[in-house]
């Protein structure tokens, strides 16, 4: 989308040159704002005054970003570090929090998915999470994984070899209580800590197997697994080695489907890079115990930076997550700071990290297949890209736009009988959905459930601050008919925005009743008659999706603020439960969930609780379970 606020091709910097005498010589992070004062640039620097005077010279910086850059500078300001690595951290900090313009922003560190083993418990189970960093409260995480199927397929074959519980907190208290053990146990599937089927030693020395096997210690596990069933035999407890039998051969099996790619028991991960012009990709290789057990492969776009400055900020993003950072990296090119990046690294990981650029032997092979597989990635995403323009080409000719829609914002409302009355509203950039985008509204000034009236109430909050702020669309979507559409474009009517485009689609349900195929009638601005879209329309296919997508967060978020309306009013029935209590529990266990899943003895433990507040709330609990 055109930026309006882009000052003319030939227009000077609005940088006074003199601000370089303010200018440090230290090590540190500089931050570029425009005239608004919004961050559109963040650079880390050995010489601060030294790099920013760079940007007065172009024929020093011939970054093909840099014009437009600092045709947009109106100050810059600067914070001193101790030390280079100081300096690599707070600017990855700055970047993810204010995703300046002009920065290459990592569109993968919302969250992450990852395992979580919570062995402080007797009897853990494995857990699915997204994380936007691995938090320090003495669990075990396994990742960040790229991902979901993968992850979802690992847990299905552990669970399958390791008879680890996959039962709720509650489901297992409830088992407990009355005695009797889930499916899961009858199928072999679970161990049955619940009912003492499985006392805590035995089902520690599980868990202990399943850390060896996501710690990609495979060696190590076959040995020992090997190691107790031969002992098992021995002592003729034959039940128990046929048990280990079954699961080494699991094992074995599951490890003959990964590809052994290096002579070495060693454990790395391999980064290949392909580049054209600002075009670039990047394939990860994920090595453990010298087999390969998955590839991770990302593709950016206007990336200007120098291979070696994309390659060292593109590590730590990756490893942001402080997931299993492996105790050797290969890469291409030696990263800037390449020795600061190691060592930020190695803190991440408890133990010593090497950031290795090989020119020969193995490891430079495993950077060939690496660049191979960065090579497919981006000619897969090149071809993913020229389909999705053609895509918005057509829905710009379809829907008779200004332009193609290559951000989509499309807007949602939920309530039940005017209670609980939300909003949300998801966006679309060049066909796929970019969550980070999505907003949730709480309807403030309607007090029953009148859609329009909550529908300009959204719209008139999101657009007045995108007005303010940037992130306008190419493209509003309304779900509903002429009337949605009427009140998006009242709305921006009064806001000033009436050059924005916006339609709403419908069912036609006239077709239905005919008996014919299932039209989706869409209304354009100033069109008497909507648009009929067929059953295989690739625009079609495209509004569906963006309209579901709302629905889909629309309904969930509805959900959401139900059931937390409904469990807090449940706590404020508690007698002995007042607001200091309430605020200490949600601070303590960090969400009502966590509260609801908590036992006994950990509420009686939390802050400002007593035996008996603990008791009654457990019970008003578990009676509205």
């Amino acid at each position: 989308m055109t930026d309006k606020s882009e000052t003319p091709e030939g227009a000077a910097t609005r940088l006074d040159p003199s601000v370089l005498e303010e200018i440090p010589r230290s090590p540190g992070v500089y931050v570029m704002k425009d005239a608004v004062g919004r961050v559109i640039y963040v650079g880390k620097a050995q010489n601060l005054r030294a790099r920013v005077r760079q940007y007065f010279a172009p024929e020093r910086d011939t970054r093909p970003s840099i014009p437009f850059l600092m045709r947009r500078a109106a100050g810059v300001e600067t914070i001193v570090t101790s030390t280079a690595k100081e300096a690599l951290l707070l600017e990855e900090t700055l970047i993810k929090r204010h995703r300046p313009r002009y920065n290459v922003f990592w569109r993968d560190d919302k969250t992450y998915i990852s395992l979580r083993l919570d062995t402080r418990k007797a009897f853990p189970k494995l857990e699915i999470v997204r994380l936007r960093r691995r938090p320090r409260d003495g669990v075990l995480y396994f990742g960040p994984y790229a991902s979901a199927t993968k992850v979802r397929e690992t847990v299905r074959i552990l669970h399958e070899i390791f008879p680890l519980r996959q039962c709720s907190e509650v489901q297992f208290r409830e088992a407990r209580r009355t005695g009797r053990p889930c499916l899961d146990y009858q199928m072999r599937k679970c161990a049955g800590p619940c009912t003492g089927e499985i006392n805590e030693e035995n089902y520690a020395a599980i868990v202990h197997n399943v850390v060896q096997f996501l710690r990609g210690q495979a060696g190590e596990l076959v040995e020992d697994l090997q190691r107790r069933m031969d002992a098992a035999s021995a002592a003729e407890h034959f039940e128990e080695a046929a048990r280990l039998r079954d699961q080494l051969a699991a094992i074995t099996a599951t490890l003959e489907r990964q590809r052994v790619i290096s002579t070495r028991w060693a454990s790395r991960d391999v980064f290949g890079l392909y580049r054209e012009a600002d075009e670039t990709a990047i394939s990860v290789l994920h090595v453990r115990d010298g087999r390969l057990i998955e590839t991770t492969a990302r593709s950016f776009s206007k990336v200007q930076e120098p291979d070696e400055e994309f390659l060292g900020a593109f590590l730590l993003s990756f490893y942001g997550a402080a997931g299993l950072i492996p105790p050797e990296v290969l890469v291409p090119v030696e990263p800037v700071d390449a020795a600061s990046a190691a060592e930020v690294l190695a803190e991440r990981r408890g133990a010593k990290v090497e950031i290795v650029a090989p020119k020969r032997g193995e490891k430079h092979k495993l950077l060939e297949l690496a660049a191979k597989n960065a090579r497919a990635a981006f000619e897969a995403a090149k071809d993913r890209t020229a389909l999705r323009r053609d895509l918005l080409d057509e829905a710009r000719r379809v829907l008779r736009l200004r332009r193609a829609p290559e951000r989509i914002d499309c807007f949602d409302m939920s309530n039940i009988a005017g209670a609980h009355r939300v909003g949300v509203v998801v966006v679309f950039r060049d066909g796929e959905p970019d969550k980070r985008e999505y907003r949730k509204f709480r309807i403030r000034t309607v007090e029953l459930g009148d859609d329009y009236a909550m529908m300009r109430e959204v719209l008139s909050r999101r657009y007045a601050r995108a007005k303010a702020e940037g992130g306008l669309p190419d493209l509003i979507v309304m779900d509903g008919g002429k009337g949605q559409l009427n009140v998006a474009l009242a709305v921006l009517g009064e806001l000033g925005l009436g050059a924005l485009d916006a339609v709403s689609i419908a069912k036609d349900k006239s077709a239905w009743a005919a008996g014919k195929l299932k039209l989706e009638k869409v209304y354009l601005a100033n069109v008497k008659e909507p648009v009929r879209l067929r059953r295989h329309s690739p625009v079609r296919f495209l509004l569906e999706r963006v309209r579901d997508e709302a629905h889909r967060f629309a309904i969930a978020y509805h959900k959401q603020a139900r059931r937390t309306a409904q469990f807090a009013s449940a706590l404020d029935e508690v007698p002995g439960i007042g607001p200091t209590r309430k605020r200490a529990l949600l601070r303590h266990f960090g969400s009502l969930k966590r509260i609801g899943e908590a036992t006994l003895d950990e509420l009686a433990a939390a802050p400002k609780m007593t035996a008996a507040a603990a008791k009654a709330l457990y019970a008003a609990l578990h009676k509205t379970e």
